[in-house]
């Protein structure tokens, strides 16, 4: 006779321990890899939490060439292919459940060309990053250099997302959340806790048709604005923003409230909005500082 198991107790999540930094897919090694931690996670029908090695560096090494196709002579590019399975550079997260990535002080790095770190596609999906640092996406138009997540993103504990470029041009940032996604006007993205994202192109962070919360967080050094907030609200308190090319915070449509925030060295306003307040869609500052 078979028995069927039992089914999973409601709220139950996964932790898989990852216990090498190499970039490696072979369940035959006796070592869990990050990718193919990720593997799991999009397979186990829970939420799932990844725990990594202290201290440590995983580099996104399995790469495979991709060619950007040139439209005529203007310099527009279409992008190249992009593998969405998570089978080679950028970590792909597929599943509707929760993702929560422990770094405890670690490093995710890409070393692919024309590819982010991490893309999470279910719009259903969170995503929280909790003491590790992201850098070196590198990523084709119109998407995340580092992180594209469509649901929720919470950056936490220190989380700092630094060095994420765009070769071809984008509209994007370092960071984009619900980028192009049908979201609610639901609470997106998180950063909290002394997280910064750093030296990013072609922005910082875009939330897209959603609400930004900024706490004890810095954006500085992007290659464009630190903050845009599109068809939502942002709500930032004691949080920077420095030398970033284009507005410290721009919110497009959307409200915008700061308070005891520090903004200073932007290519634009500090904060900006081009919202009204007949709309709701105000620009609300207290206790704010200029910074030279």
């Amino acid at each position: 006779m078979v028995v069927a198991s039992p089914p999973d107790p409601v709220g139950a999540v996964v932790n898989i321990a990852v216990t090498t930094t190499a970039d490696v897919v072979n369940g035959a090694d006796g070592v869990t890899s990050l990718r193919e931690a990720i593997d799991m996670a999009n397979s186990d029908g829970d939420d799932t939490v990844i725990d990594l090695v202290a201290g440590s560096t995983y580099q996104l090494t399995e790469c495979v060439a991709k060619m950007p196709v040139e439209i005529g002579t203007s310099g527009f590019f279409t992008p190249p292919p992009e593998d969405d399975a998570n089978l080679d550079g950028d970590l792909d997260h597929t599943e509707a459940n929760d993702l929560t990535i422990n770094g405890n002080g670690s490093t995710i790095e890409n070393t692919c060309d024309f590819d982010r770190v991490l893309h999470s596609q279910d719009t259903a999906a969170g995503v929280t990053l909790d003491d590790v640092t992201i850098s070196g996406g590198d990523s084709p138009p119109g998407e995340g250099t580092n992180l594209w997540v469509l649901g929720t993103l919470v950056l936490q504990n220190g989380v700092s997302v630094t060095d994420g470029i765009s070769t071809l041009g984008s509209q994007g940032a370092g960071v984009v959340v619900g980028f192009s996604a049908p979201n609610n006007l639901g609470d997106l993205f998180t950063m909290t806790g002394g997280s910064s994202v750093l030296g990013n192109g072609p922005g910082g962070v875009r939330v897209v048709t959603g609400n930004a919360l900024v706490t004890d967080a810095t954006i500085n050094d992007s290659d464009g604005p630190g903050l845009t907030v599109t068809f939502g609200s942002a709500m930032i308190t004691n949080s920077t923003f420095v030398d970033n090319n284009g507005n410290g915070v721009n919110g497009v449509d959307a409200a915008v409230t700061v308070v005891n925030s520090a903004a200073g060295n932007n290519n634009g306003f500090g904060f900006r909005t081009t919202g009204n307040a007949d709309s709701g869609q105000s620009l609300s500052l207290a206790g704010v500082n200029s910074l030279m």
